[in-house]
């Protein structure tokens, strides 16, 4: 994992390849994908959601996005997907990724 908005893992896949990605899923509102420590070695993904879903179904959805893309981009590091209830945002828009951890 590098800190430069890359993951590195089977040659380099770029943040926003995945994000890109994550907001083909229904009911994804926002996505950001992040990993500030490389010793973590762990896949941040962040997501807001359009419509409110129970506890099972959020977990089933994390699931889902975890396994798509570990199938598409053929990523054998632990993902992490996080949904979050609005993420954070400057006023141009661009997620603030540093407060996202």
């Amino acid at each position: 994992m590098r800190a430069d908005g890359f993951v590195l893992d089977n040659g380099f896949i770029s943040y926003n390849q995945l994000e890109t990605v994550l907001y083909t899923f229904p009911n994804v509102y926002e996505a950001a994908v992040s990993n500030f420590r490389a010793e973590d070695q762990v896949l941040k993904v962040y997501i807001s959601l359009e419509n409110v879903l129970s506890a099972k179904e959020k977990q089933d959805f994390c699931e889902e996005i975890e396994g798509y893309i570990r199938k598409t981009f053929a990523i054998s590091i632990p993902i992490s997907v996080l949904i979050r209830d609005k993420l954070p945002i400057t006023k141009t828009g661009k997620i603030l990724r540093s407060l996202l951890a």
